[in-house]
């Protein structure tokens, strides 16, 4: 199996997880803009994302909706050698923030808000570095985050 590098140095940029130079404000102009971008791909047919019809549910993210651009992302800052190995490290930490943190701004427990976004850069961050050092493989020789594998 081939080896799993992450470029740290393009992982911090791309997702700080310091409050320091702006990180917060950082994590949070990307979650905004992935609202808007979610928002337009939806009313353009282009995702089968589902949005909350309540006014309270904006601003929130499906997984659906969220892991398109934010993979497209990842692979444009050239994070990891292998990009398929990025899929399941989204939609693992989507589902880490999900249960860590309970939503603030909606009952819609399919989708995340900002505060539980944070968690889900937290628990992509340190996926991804865990993945990179230790590429663990499973019974089938697929890699243990793979779940088809």
């Amino acid at each position: 199996m081939a080896e799993v590098k992450v470029d740290a140095a393009a992982l911090q940029k791309l997702l700080p997880l310091s409050d320091e130079n702006g990180g917060a404000e950082a994590r949070e102009r990307m979650f905004k803009e992935f609202v808007v971008r979610s928002n337009c791909l939806v009313q353009m047919g282009e995702t089968v994302a589902t949005k909350g019809r309540n006014r309270a549910w904006n601003g929130t993210l499906s997984l659906d909706s969220l892991r398109p651009l934010l993979l497209k992302k990842l692979l444009l800052a050239r994070v990891f050698s292998d990009s398929s190995r990025s899929f399941p490290l989204v939609d693992h930490s989507f589902e880490i923030a999900r249960e860590w943190l309970e939503p603030v701004s909606s009952t819609d427990h399919e989708c995340v808000d900002l505060n539980q976004w944070h968690v889900m850069v937290f628990a992509l961050v340190m996926e991804a570095h865990v993945a990179a050092a230790a590429p663990w493989t499973n019974e089938k020789g697929g890699w243990v985050l793979d779940q088809d594998a």
